[in-house]
C-alpha cells in the first residue's frame, strides 16, 4: 500500500498527512493508544484522500499550492465524506498495489440489514474479486462520531480560513513530507 501511495504527488501526501493528523486530533482516527475499538486507522485515512485525490483529480490541479491551500483541500476532503453515501458506495482507490480509478464502486450488500458502515476494500483482495472489508470493526457509534466530526470539522475549517494560524502553525508537520 506505501507503494502506492508514493505514486501519488507530493501534494496528495501532504494532505494524507495532514488529514491523518486532523483525524488523530478529532478522535475519529485510532492513536495507538488502547484498542482500535470502532475507529479507522491511520492507513485508512490515507486510504480515503487517495480515492478523494483520484476521484477530484480536476480541482486539485486547479491550483492549492499554499498551505493555506492544502487546508482547503483538507476542508475539501471533510466536507467531501461528511456527505459521501457510505451506504451506496464502496471505497476502493487500490487495487493489487496500483491506484485505480475510479476509486469508489457500488456496494453489492445494500439489502443485507447487517451490512457493515463503511466498506473499505482490502487492495489484494478486490484484485482477485473479493470484497474483504477493512472497516468491519466500524459500527453505528463509530459512524455517527466519525459523521459528527466531519461536520464538525467542516464548519471549524470554514471559520478558520478567516483565521488562517491554525494551517501557518501547522504547516510545519505537513509540508516538508516528501
Amino acid at each position: 500500500m506505501c507503494k502506492a501511495f508514493g505514486m501519488l504527488p507530493l501534494r496528495a501526501r501532504q494532505l494524507q498527512r495532514l488529514t491523518v493528523d486532523w483525524a488523530k486530533s478529532s478522535g475519529v482516527c485510532w492513536d495507538r493508544k488502547g484498542a482500535i475499538g470502532n475507529k479507522l486507522k491511520a492507513v485508512h485515512w490515507a486510504m480515503l484522500v487517495a480515492a478523494f485525490w483520484l476521484y477530484h483529480v480536476d480541482l486539485i490541479h486547479a491550483g492549492f499550492h499554499t498551505p493555506i491551500e492544502l487546508g482547503r483541500l483538507l476542508f475539501e476532503v471533510v466536507r467531501f465524506y461528511a456527505h459521501f453515501e457510505f451506504h451506496n458506495f464502496a471505497i476502493a482507490p487500490l487495487s493489487a498495489g496500483k491506484l485505480r480509478k475510479p476509486p469508489f464502486v457500488l456496494r453489492g450488500d445494500q439489502c443485507r440489514a447487517d451490512k457493515p458502515y463503511i466498506q473499505l476494500l482490502d487492495p489484494m483482495a478486490f484484485s482477485r474479486g473479493n470484497r474483504r472489508n477493512f472497516a468491519t470493526w466500524v459500527d453505528k457509534a463509530g459512524f455517527l462520531v466519525l459523521q459528527l466530526e466531519l461536520c464538525r470539522a467542516g464548519c471549524q475549517l470554514e471559520h478558520t480560513f478567516q483565521r488562517e494560524a491554525y494551517f501557518l502553525q501547522a504547516s510545519c508537520n505537513w509540508a516538508n513530507i516528501v
